[in-house]
């Protein structure tokens, strides 16, 4: 693993143990993202759900949202869970210990190490990136070409919001991002 830089750790610090983790399991934040007329869960639903990423999963909150939601997609077969947190990784394994399809690893906060090349159908990072440095976003969006399997069609969607208002919805398609 690349080494974590300094003020992506700073960044991180914040995200160690957090009540935001606890507040934001409650159903009426979780409804922003999964309630059945929700714009992301709009997008979600367009995305190939076989091998999936969460990207800053923090204690897993949308993970577990994946494995039991309702939708006209399959469960994904595997979900890559990444925090720069090792303690977000821990509390992630404990949570997930009886699903083999799940595996939780530490990143550098850059890149999507330890994953392969062509290895996820899907990329879901939510209401983290406001957090992330630009240069690490940049980072992030290079290196989801790298283990993004193509032929999948849309691949990386990521909400920036602020409490209860949703600001912006980026997703990569083949050939750039709209």
């Amino acid at each position: 693993m690349r080494h974590v830089s300094t003020q992506t750790q700073k960044i991180a610090e914040d995200w160690k143990a957090n009540p935001y983790y606890d507040r934001a399991e409650q159903e009426d934040w979780m409804d922003l993202f999964w309630g059945q007329d929700s714009h992301f869960r709009r997008l979600f639903e367009k995305l190939d759900t076989t091998v999936v990423v969460d990207l800053a999963c923090g204690h897993g909150r949308h993970t577990a949202r994946l494995l039991s939601i309702k939708t006209g997609r399959q469960r994904p077969k595997k979900l890559y869970l990444l925090d720069v947190n090792q303690e977000n990784v821990e509390y992630c394994k404990a949570r997930f210990a009886g699903n083999p399809g799940v595996q939780a690893f530490r990143n550098n906060g850059y890149d999507f190490a330890p994953l392969g090349d062509s290895a996820v159908s899907a990329i879901v990072c939510y209401d983290a990136m406001v957090h992330f440095e630009y240069d690490a976003v940049l980072s992030y969006i290079r290196d989801a070409f790298r283990i993004w399997l193509l032929a999948a069609g849309p691949c990386f969607t990521t909400l920036i919001s602020i409490p209860r208002r949703v600001v912006t919805t980026n997703r990569i398609h083949i050939g750039g991002i709209s």
